[in-house]
This record gives structure tokens, sequence and C-alpha cells, in this order.
């Protein structure tokens, strides 16, 4: 990734439609692979659990181009949100947003625990990212990663 500078910024209330256009180019392909895609359904789930100061966007050479939501509880970091635009995914882009989630996670002493579609390409990403399918709901995987600090 040499001469790409990935940089972390806190979202603001008024990025919620930014965030929501992210979100639903992001996902449009995995949903539609479980027949699931519904933009309005995806915009309100979205919108319903904002909380801009959990919220980071995610910045390519200044250019918003993902976002992620963590919520916080005793010894873990649950991620809500993680998306990267399609345009900017395979770049090694996720691998660095996720090793400063990771990073986050050690200084803390905390696990990190999230879910993916069934059909998406996230699986794949998570698990070579050390993350450890731990349960199968219907529509997602539920995924978590241990912190490795001895």
């Amino acid at each position: 990734m040499a001469g790409i500078s990935i940089g972390f910024q806190v979202s603001q209330p008024s990025d919620i439609e930014m965030l929501v256009a992210i979100r639903i180019a992001a996902m449009k392909e995995s949903l539609e692979n479980i027949g699931r895609f519904d933009p309005q359904r995806a915009r309100e789930r979205l919108i319903e659990n904002f909380r801009p100061a959990d919220t980071t966007l995610v910045l390519l050479d200044e250019t918003i181009i993902g976002f992620y939501a963590l919520l916080r509880s005793e010894g873990i970091i649950k991620v809500e949100h993680f998306y990267i635009l399609p345009a900017y995914q395979s770049r090694g882009i996720g691998k660095v947003v996720l090793d400063a989630i990771k990073k986050d996670a050690r200084k803390s002493s905390c696990k990190i625990i999230l879910s993916a579609l069934k059909e998406s390409k996230s699986n794949q990403f998570y698990t070579a990212n050390g993350f450890i399918l731990y349960e199968e709901e219907p529509f997602d995987n539920l995924y978590h990663w241990k912190n490795q600090q001895a």
C-alpha cells in the first residue's frame, strides 16, 4: 500500500446520508445473493442505531471510502458495521482498518465480535484475518477474535 494514506475520522450526525449510501453499495451484492436486498430496510437499520461518536470514517487520501461502528462493553468490542465501498475493496484497506481495531482491542484487553452475511465475501476476509466462526444464524455467521496479547 505504498503511497496510499489511510486515515480515520469520527463521524458527525450530518454524515448519515453518506453512510447509508456506503452501506447500501457495500452490502448490495451480498444481500442480493441471499434474496434480501432492500435499500429501505438497509437505510432504516443503520439510522435506528447510528451513534456518530462510535462511528469512524475511513479515508483514502482524504476521500471517504468506508466506515465502521464499534459498540464497547466489558471485555468486548462489537463491530456493528464495517463497510468499504466496492471500488476500494481487495486493496488491503480493510486489513489496515481491521488491524487498527485489533490494536485498540489489544490496548483495552478486549475480544472482538462481529457478524457477516452468509453469502458475503467478507467471511473469507475475516477468517483470513484471525477471526473464528462460533455460531451460524439463519442469515449471518458470527465471529470472534480473541486478544492474543500475552
